[in-house]
């Protein structure tokens, strides 16, 4: 990376001091540190250092992220610019915030790095040997579930042993003598933590004293009164801050927006406020914003956001990112039968195909969901229920995307196929050329895509069960047969293609 310095006051010298000092320590660190605790010490390593070129360093360099973590601006190296695996399984540990399983540790470290663009990869055996000389990390026995030392501090454990202050003594308890007698058996436990469990979990009385819930029946008359929670009254100034974020959240979510529902969850999560609040927010900037209903759920765009096409979501980018990912198991002579279509040409028909009228009901309105979801799904979030979306929106749209080019190459079969009201199967047999050899149904082959054609299939009947279970490498490499499959049947039929939308 070359630096120009347009500021000639800023000491070329000190920056790159500070540089040097700001990434190891970050590295050194592994978990995110606030802007606090970086100061403190990078002015241990160089005292002479000054926060204002500490601020710069972070700015300028792409290895060092910004998040936020609890409400509070914090920062890390980027993952793979870590130096070992131990330390990559350390950092994903602390992202899923809950122990894991050293496969589950394993998959999110390589996915991450393939999503950075890295060539690196880690395997199970080098993050296990290494991770035992991680002193607050432990293993859980034989299971291979890992997690923070001090997360062994869980609320289930803590409950517990308040449960049996209570069958110990065998009356209400005030707050100092549960701690007492939990404190007695653990005491590394925290106050603050035995507080707030005891004040989520168990019944209050009058008197600031505390019964098990099934004790309720012998003590109803002395329940304390659960206090009402006031509305939370936001300054002006907090006010602006949350309606930036949320036009900034819709904003990279595309131009048609998001869902609603999940606008204000995510929203609430981040601010730290309630639905209610957000809602509230929307309420009164109502010009700002747009509702509409669509697939049956409210959706939100900004309003400044007129004549949306599927052109704003940048096609270019799109063909970038399939080029990137799917062009050199394209170029596999196994693969593909040669034509005189190169793969560009092939990713323009698939648009042309996706953008085409034919006054058919369920067929023309692909470009409002394919080409949105295919720019999300490359180019946005990789949280989980992003992603879980972007496969059931991709791999459900396969079956009037291969109807459509019925439509196109043989209009009668498409008739007969709409007539009897026929499905997915019907479709890939129609169009003979996608699997001859019945792949879709076990895979028979390990050609002509036969793996993403078993997949792209049996998805079908996965989407609604067992989808919401697997992992975001599952998810993504799911949905990549799928994608497959739409190019691949692009690649089939693209010459009788050609002659209807060329």
């Amino acid at each position: 990376m070359e630096l120009f310095f347009a500021d000639k006051k800023i000491d070329k010298d000190k920056f790159f001091q500070a540089s040097k000092i700001i990434f190891d320590t970050l590295e050194e660190s592994v978990l995110p540190l606030s802007i606090f605790d970086l100061i403190i010490r990078v002015k241990r390593a160089d005292s002479s250092i000054q926060r204002n070129v500490l601020e710069l360093v972070l700015k300028v360099f792409p290895e060092i992220e910004e998040i936020t973590l609890n409400s509070q601006e914090m920062y890390q190296i980027r993952l793979d610019k870590l130096s070992s695996a131990a330390d990559m399984a350390e950092r994903i540990l602390f992202q899923f915030g809950k122990s894991a399983h050293v496969d589950e540790i394993v998959r999110e470290i390589n996915v991450s790095l393939y999503r950075l663009g890295s060539n690196k990869s880690v395997n199970k055996s080098s993050v296990l040997s290494q991770l035992k000389d991680k002193k607050d990390i432990v293993f859980q026995g034989r299971t291979g579930v890992y997690s923070f030392l001090e997360w062994e501090e869980n609320t289930d454990s803590i409950s517990s042993l308040i449960r049996k202050a209570f069958l110990h003594y065998n009356y209400p308890l005030l707050h100092k003598e549960i701690i007492e007698y939990v404190k007695n058996i653990r005491p590394t436990l925290k106050e603050t933590s035995i507080r707030t469990i005891t004040a989520m979990e168990y019944t209050k009385l009058n008197g600031d004293k505390f019964i098990l819930p099934e004790w309720l029946s012998n003590y109803k008359n002395d329940v304390a009164p659960k206090l009402k929670k006031m509305p939370v009254q936001l300054s002006t100034s907090k006010k602006d801050i949350a309606l930036l974020e949320i036009k900034n959240y819709i904003n990279m979510s595309g131009p048609f927006g998001c869902q609603l529902i999940e606008l204000t969850k995510k929203m609430a999560s981040k601010l730290n406020y309630k639905k209610q609040t957000i809602y509230t927010i929307i309420s009164e900037n109502k010009n700002e914003f747009v509702k509409f209903d669509k697939e049956n759920k409210t959706w939100i765009r900004l309003s400044s956001i007129q004549n949306i096409t599927t052109n704003v979501y940048n096609w270019q980018e799109i063909q970038k990112e399939l080029s990137h990912d799917l062009e050199g198991r394209f170029n596999n002579v196994y693969q593909t039968i040669p034509n005189s279509a190169n793969f560009q040409d092939v990713l323009n028909m698939l648009k042309a195909l996706i953008d085409a009228t034919t006054a058919e009901s369920g067929l023309d309105g692909l470009n409002e969901q394919l080409l949105p979801t295919f720019f999300k799904f490359y180019r946005h979030s990789n949280d989980k229920s992003d992603l879980l979306n972007y496969f059931k929106q991709i791999s459900t749209s396969l079956d009037p995307f291969l109807k459509k080019i019925l439509f196109f190459v043989d209009n009668a079969e498409y008739n007969r196929i709409t007539l009897h009201k026929q499905g997915l199967g019907a479709v890939i047999k129609s169009l003979g050329k996608l699997d001859p050899d019945g792949n879709r149904r076990a895979q028979i082959t390990n050609y002509r895509f036969a793996e993403d054609m078993y997949y792209a299939y049996s998805n079908r009947n996965t989407i609604t069960h067992d989808a919401k279970l697997w992992g975001k490498q599952q998810l993504v490499v799911n949905t990549t047969y799928a994608i497959t499959i739409y190019i691949f049947s692009i690649y089939e039929y693209y010459s009788e293609l050609e002659a209807h939308l060329a």
